[in-house]
């Protein structure tokens, strides 16, 4: 994967995995869990990145032609 920022993805659930040289990865490396919903002109993109060098997740959307929001860390309490 060249970009974590998918333009396009099926209605569903994929996973993909990224490193150093992925543009707008949220950590050196890792995985990113995409949830999609795509239904005339409504395209609603979530995407969850867990990194592997770390214990952090990350989480990012992407709602109807709007950009992608930033990458924020998803916060665990113990």
């Amino acid at each position: 994967m060249t970009d974590a920022f998918q333009d396009t993805l099926q209605t569903g659930i994929s996973i993909a995995t990224y490193v150093t040289q992925t543009a707008n990865a949220p950590s050196e490396y890792g995985i990113i869990l995409y949830l999609a919903h795509n239904k005339d002109s409504n395209k609603w993109y979530i995407a969850i990145a867990f990194g592997t060098a770390t214990n952090e997740a990350f989480i990012s959307r992407k709602i109807n032609s709007g950009p992608w929001s930033n990458w924020e860390k998803i916060s665990v309490t113990k």
